[in-house]
């Protein structure tokens, strides 16, 4: 996130370390801790449709988030709300708002066993050209999200077992068409169930030995005529998890997964599943970050229920001073349109760099560089993008 801190696993490394003095308590309200931040950006953005002719425009962001959580160290409470307001100087078609609210709670209900839910309710706004849908259409593609997950932990000594459920609805919102209509996304529409169970064997008190099977199933929710994407889906995955040595972090899962579709129209898949993600802590200055994983996303093409799409992402995070931190990012993404033999590979290189001016108040600025190459069926466009951003983040 920009001017944000990064996803690592310790808060005593660069790129994420601790400053007791730079940072703002939550207030209290009784039981209750309240945090909240505001970041106000503004920048360039070279290739606002992200089309072969690029169009640029100017865009002011606005990023406000809050966070309430319960001060108990027996139990777990917390809310949290956060949105993103974005607005384009000539090209309106592009404004948006996003929104997210999060919570989670959790409880001992024995020495050994425990409960954990959390739930999701958000908007979100899809890149354009990133899911094969329309590329006339006049505005980018936006959709719904609701979600739930349930899970039971017991912790056996060395041996932790958790067995969870996870339910979740997404439906898409109607997109306006290049002659003046409207462009129904329904067919998109999917909801979901299922559970996973998960063993963890502690090898050492820092590194454990990790072991899934998890089941789902999906349905449409208002499918076109033909196009029903129901489908389910297993899997199994070992992995290890934790400190390989006290510099190297590890989370590593591979596995098989398979994925068979009710529908004969739409292509089944079976094969191999991974998630890699690997810190190092280079010196007290420097973090690099190792990320790679490989997933299945929503479609936008009728003809294609699904996106298979491999990633892998390469981070460095170095903080010459208490003040000052620099952090610069590598990804690739390859999606694979499998029903109709088209694949499109985008990279993605980006350099932030923030100073603290006191407590309360950062200043940011970013420099990225984005391009998709497109082999096959042109279900999206091949495009490149450069832009540029500043902006302040305020904690009160």
């Amino acid at each position: 996130m920009f001017g944000g801190v990064p996803e690592l696993s310790r808060s005593d490394v660069a790129g994420n370390r601790s400053e007791p003095d730079l940072e703002v308590a939550p207030d209290r309200f009784g039981p209750f801790l309240l945090a909240s931040r505001l970041a106000v950006i503004t920048g360039y953005d070279g290739n606002v449709f992200n089309t072969p002719a690029a169009r640029s425009d100017g865009v002011l962001l606005l990023t406000p988030e809050m966070a309430l959580s319960l001060d108990d160290p027996r139990r777990t409470l917390a809310l949290s709300v956060s949105g993103r307001l974005r607005r384009f100087a000539n090209q309106e078609s592009e404004n948006s708002e996003e929104f997210r609210l999060a919570g989670r709670s959790g409880l001992p209900i024995t020495n050994n066993l425990s409960f954990a839910l959390s739930a999701d309710l958000a908007r979100r706004i899809e890149p354009r050209s990133s899911s094969g849908g329309a590329l006339d259409a006049r505005e980018p593609a936006s959709y719904d999200r609701i979600s739930a997950a349930p899970i039971l932990t017991f912790d056996l000594g060395r041996l932790q077992l958790q067995a969870g459920a996870g339910y979740q609805r997404v439906t898409f919102n109607p997109l306006a068409a290049g002659d003046g209509g409207r462009l129904s996304q329904a067919f998109r529409d999917m909801r979901s169930h299922g559970a996973k169970v998960r063993l963890a064997y502690d090898l050492s008190g820092f590194l454990s030995v990790v072991a899934s099977i998890a089941g789902e199933e999906h349905a449409s929710i208002r499918p076109a005529q033909g196009r029903e994407r129901d489908f389910r889906e297993s899997s199994v995955a070992l992995g290890l998890e934790g400190e390989v040595t006290p510099l190297f972090h590890v989370e590593l899962a591979l596995g098989y997964q398979d994925r068979n579709y009710g529908n004969a129209f739409y292509r089944d898949f079976a094969g191999a599943s991974f998630s890699v993600q690997a810190e190092w802590y280079c010196t007290p200055l420097l973090t690099t970050k190792l990320v790679a994983s490989r997933a299945f996303r929503n479609s936008g093409n009728p003809e294609v229920p699904a996106i298979l799409e491999d990633t892998l992402a390469i981070s460095a995070y170095y903080d010459p001073t208490r003040r000052l931190r620099i952090s610069g990012a590598m990804e690739m993404r390859w999606d694979r349109y499998r029903d109709v033999a088209s694949e499109a590979r985008r990279s993605r290189i980006e350099l932030q760099v923030q100073y603290r001016l006191d407590r309360h108040v950062s200043v940011s600025g970013q420099l990225y560089r984005t391009q998709q190459d497109v082999s096959g069926a042109r279900l999206v466009n091949p495009y490149t993008s450069l832009g540029a951003g500043v902006g302040i983040v305020w904690t009160p």
